[in-house]
């Protein structure tokens, strides 16, 4: 009876644990993935199947997706189902306490994606105590998400041993994880927190809060493989030459770039070892397009974890390595000095307006000219005599009509004479004229007596005289002779006459007589008196002034005189010619002459309006023409299709990228100038290749009439800041080939220090840190102060070119016509002598 009492309450209490045990378990897996996680696909790996059975449907009650297997049931075939890294996270459930289980740690020793962030380990062991070296075997990084559970023991963090305590149900957490056992990383048994289901079963009672990565800070100096590459030659140390900060211009990203990694080292207290390398690394056509040398190479090939230098978004890259933070903006294009002129010659005489006000300038040119013309002929036709349909003379006008001759004599005293002659035509048979006639032939100083007797006081009535009206006779000789008289007298004249068209005879004075009689309709003229006096009369549409001087002169002298400006004109090529006329000389400030323009009001008002107009728009083309030498010279090579069609010497800095780009764009200029300005073979089958050094090409845009493809402000500004003169800053022009790239440093593909590196230049860039070393690795563009200067003042010969063209072609203008006038008369000449 004792004994059956004593085995029935060891079963009740054996049951009663059993029972307490199972749902304690069941609890921690709720309140692990759905409070703690937060996390639904569950993989459950458990002895029992009763408790797989039970705890599986416990979880899926709280919409959970779970996948449940015994330990004993798993094969390798099963290893892609349940621990294969998915889309989304999932968590991974193994009980400690079944012996399978490690046998079944030890088979994915050599799976690294299993215990990496994209699955999330709960293990717990509950009865069995557990051996801490099984953990030190397993791939277990950085981003592992392990936490182990233990019931019956507590595990020494600083010595990773366990101690079998009696837990009363409570759960101690720990967070296993490692730098990196695959690189000689050591296990790190970190406590997090307990889980006491009598206290609070629904939450953990966790010591931090912190997030992974905060809580795996310190990786107690251990060391991670880096690369770099570095294209220039040094001659220091290797690690000397990336940390100092001289030199700028000098591998800038990449050196900008490993002092940003330092910082994520400090960060995170690893040691980086540093590799160095010349290219970035590029698909190997020969290699099946892998990835072979390079820095990329190094990350594919496992002889590094993180890429320190930057490098540019490639599809082909993404495939290899995974990219972090963007650490850099590069932006290369052309640089150059632009040339002072593109072509032969720059016309500055046509800069200071557009083709839209030349054309309206023209056009009101044209209207001006037209309505000018117009106006003259109107004003000849008021002006017109209504008896005889003569123009009248204006009150102004010192010279005569086109259709009169005037000659002059040596013997001065016959000038008033002269002037009452001209009222006394033939025709005129009043007692005056009578008289006047017969005191010349007496004795010609007899018409002093006329004078007195008033022949200028004669009325001015509109009395006519042989088609001449008394006032235009005594207004023509007073005004026209006597004033021209005056002007011509230290030519010593011989004879002067007035002679008029329509008028059959005119008597001419020699010496007092009678000396001719000239017709002016034939040209005839009959000498009267004496044939010893050679006169000679010009007829048609030209005046002239005919001296005989000398009884003596073998020849006589003949002085043409020029068409009267202020006469009106006849025909309508010269009254539109005159009005061009009056129009250049106007838009050109040259003025305009008295009798040039029109008299009328109509006319005069637009006169003013042509004067204004010309002292507007020469104001603003004065002002631009003068201001051209004061203003910077345009550019024109402005696009790649520019430089490629300019006459610069092209070149491209060797650094591995630029030349990567050329040789894969599909921009058809950039292809173009890469295959026939950059790497071509001339006509004697000779290979030219233009890629040169940083400083080498940046001096050679120095001397002028080079292009050169290069970083501008990590590499050329420096050199252009240091080298360049301020004119030639003020030169530079830059031509982008592609607009600015973001480079982003990486490593290698599925590393598990990706995260790390991401939180850490994150913070960087949080702290200013990034922008401080871009301030300082990203040289300011060299700013163009430019001061007028007395070399600025001058004027070349590409400047007025133009208008030496303009002199010279008339000039050969002027010339052809003359050879042509000259030929046309000489054959007109032989044909009339034939």
């Amino acid at each position: 009876m004792y004994c059956g009492n004593c085995l029935t309450v060891f079963l009740l209490a054996t049951l009663i644990t059993l029972v307490s045990c199972d749902f304690n378990h069941g609890d921690l897996i709720r309140t692990f993935i759905v409070k703690h996680k937060q996390i639904k696909p569950v993989n459950l790996l458990l002895c029992k199947k009763t408790q797989l059975f039970e705890t599986a449907k416990f979880l899926m009650a709280e919409g959970l997706q779970v996948k449940y297997l015994r330990v004993q049931d798993v094969t390798i075939s099963d290893f892609a189902n349940i621990f294969a890294c998915e889309l989304f996270r999932k968590i991974i459930v193994l009980d400690l306490d079944c012996k399978e289980s490690e046998g079944l740690l030890v088979n994915l020793k050599n799976e690294s994606k299993v215990f990496s962030a994209c699955n999330h380990w709960l293990m717990i062991a509950q009865t069995q105590p557990i051996t801490l070296d099984i953990f030190e075997q397993l791939p277990i990084s950085v981003n592992a998400e392990i936490t182990l559970a233990t019931s019956q023991f507590k595990i020494n963090e600083s010595e990773n041993t366990s101690k079998t305590i009696s837990s009363g149900g409570i759960y101690w957490l720990y967070d296993l994880w490692s730098p990196g056992i695959p690189l000689g990383g050591s296990l790190n048994v970190t406590f997090i927190g307990i889980y006491n289901p009598q206290v609070d079963i629904e939450n953990f009672q966790l010591r931090t809060h912190d997030t992974t990565l905060i809580r795996r800070q310190n990786l107690n100096l251990f060391t991670l493989r880096g690369v770099i590459v570095v294209t220039n030659k040094i001659k220091e140390p290797f690690e000397n030459y990336l940390k100092h900060k001289y030199d700028t211009h000098l591998d800038s990203m990449h050196r900008s770039s490993y002092i940003l990694h330092s910082y994520v080292r400090d960060l995170f207290n690893f040691t980086l070892k540093m590799f160095r390398s010349n290219s970035w690394g590029y698909p190997n056509p020969k290699h099946n397009n892998t990835f072979d040398y390079g820095m990329i190479g190094y990350l594919v090939q496992g002889e590094a974890e993180i890429g320190v230098s930057p490098a540019f978004f490639k599809e082909e890259r993404a495939r290899v390595i995974d990219y972090t933070v963007r650490t850099w903006i590069a932006r290369p294009c052309f640089i150059f000095r632009h040339p002072d002129t593109t072509g032969l010659v720059r016309n500055v005489f046509l800069i200071p307006f557009t083709g839209s006000v030349w054309i309206s300038i023209f056009g009101f040119g044209m209207i001006w000219i037209l309505i000018t013309g117009r106006i003259i002929s109107m004003e000849r036709r008021i002006n017109t005599d209504g008896v005889n349909g003569e123009a009248r003379r204006r009150p102004h006008e010192n010279t005569l009509r086109s259709d009169e001759s005037v000659y002059i004599a040596s013997n001065f005293v016959f000038r008033n004479i002269i002037k009452s002659l001209a009222k006394c035509l033939p025709g005129n048979k009043s007692k005056l004229c009578r008289r006047t006639r017969e005191d010349m032939k007496r004795k010609p100083n007899s018409y002093d007596k006329f004078k007195k007797d008033g022949a200028y006081g004669v009325k001015e009535r509109e009395k006519e005289s042989g088609g001449l009206t008394q006032r235009g006779g005594d207004l023509l000789f007073r005004d026209t002779l006597h004033n021209r008289l005056q002007g011509f007298r230290r030519t010593t004249p011989s004879l002067r006459f007035y002679q008029r068209t329509g008028v059959k005879e005119v008597v001419s004075l020699q010496g007092g007589k009678p000396a001719m009689i000239v017709n002016s309709k034939n040209g005839n003229s009959a000498d009267v008196n004496d044939e010893k006096h050679n006169v000679i009369n010009i007829q048609g549409t030209n005046r002239g002034i005919i001296e005989n001087n000398d009884k003596k002169k073998s020849s006589n002298s003949v002085h043409p005189v020029a068409p009267s400006i202020g006469q009106t004109p006849s025909s309508a090529a010269e009254r539109y010619s005159r009005s061009l006329l009056l129009f250049v000389r106007a838009m050109s400030q040259q003025g305009t002459d008295e009798n040039e323009s029109p008299t009328n009001i109509t006319g005069r008002l637009v006169m003013q309006i042509l004067v204004l107009f010309a002292f507007s728009v020469y104001q603003f083309y004065s002002a631009s023409v003068v201001g051209s030498l004061l203003m910077e010279k345009p550019k024109t090579i402005k696009t790649l299709r520019n430089l490629l069609d300019s006459s610069l010497e092209l070149g491209i800095d060797e650094i591995p990228y630029n030349i990567d780009f050329f040789r894969r764009t599909t921009d058809p200029d950039a292809k173009e100038l890469y295959t026939t300005r950059i790497v071509y073979t001339d006509k004697s089958n000779q290979r030219h290749e233009r890629f040169l050094r940083s400083i080498d090409g940046v001096m050679k845009v120095k001397k002028g009439n080079f292009a050169f493809h290069v970083d501008d402000d990590s590499t050329a500004y420096t050199i252009i800041t240091n080298e360049f003169t301020e004119k030639e800053i003020c030169d530079l022009v830059e031509i982008e080939v592609y607009p600015p790239q973001h480079m982003t440093s990486m490593v290698a593909k599925g590393s598990p220090y990706r995260k790390m590196m991401i939180y850490g230049l994150r913070k960087v860039t949080e702290m200013g840190l990034l922008h401080r070393e871009r301030q300082f690795w990203h040289a300011a563009k060299p700013k163009c102060t430019r001061q007028i200067q007395s070399a600025d003042l001058i004027v070349g010969i590409d400047s007025v070119f133009s208008a030496h063209m303009l002199l010279w072609s008339g000039i050969v203008l002027g010339i052809m016509l003359l050879c042509m006038e000259c030929i046309f008369k000489m054959l007109k000449r032989r044909f009339k002598r034939s």
